[in-house]
């Protein structure tokens, strides 16, 4: 916020006042206060909401450098995949079916626990565990 727009908020503020028949002497500072606020955010929401309506899409649209299609990348990504793949096979059964349902298939860890009546937390903590072992895996195998 600029002093632009403070000098408009205060502006609107004391309009406000006089069409409400109010003077700014009778008024409390909190009952300003409070005007002034809710002004503050009124104002906030429209142009968060103008800024949303001008959001243009890229879909569709080509990038300038697309990496999937070079050699490399591809190798990489297959040797990456396989790497998620052996650590996938190397953990319990619980912790890949819960990586793999999240991960792959999208299924919210809440879903996740109300289908196996157990609490988010424990189904976070073991997302978090499957997380990890394949974090590990594969920090280990670039280091080494």
């Amino acid at each position: 916020m600029n002093s632009w727009d403070s000098e408009d908020l205060a502006q609107d503020v004391i309009l406000k006042l006089l069409r409400m028949e109010r003077s700014v002497e009778d008024c409390e500072p909190a009952y300003l206060y409070t005007i002034a606020r809710t002004m503050l955010i009124d104002k906030y929401r429209t142009d968060t909401r103008r800024l949303l309506s001008a959001h243009c899409s890229l879909e569709g649209q080509k990038l300038l450098h697309d990496e999937s299609t070079e050699p490399e990348f591809q190798l990489r990504e297959d040797q990456l995949n396989e790497k998620i793949r052996a650590r996938l096979l190397s953990m319990s059964l619980l912790q890949r079916q819960t990586f793999v349902e999240n991960k792959f298939k999208g299924v919210r860890l809440q879903d996740i626990a109300n289908r196996r009546k157990v609490t988010l937390s424990a189904i976070e903590k073991t997302m978090g565990k499957a997380t990890k072992h394949i974090r590990k895996g594969i920090l280990e195998s670039e280091c080494a």
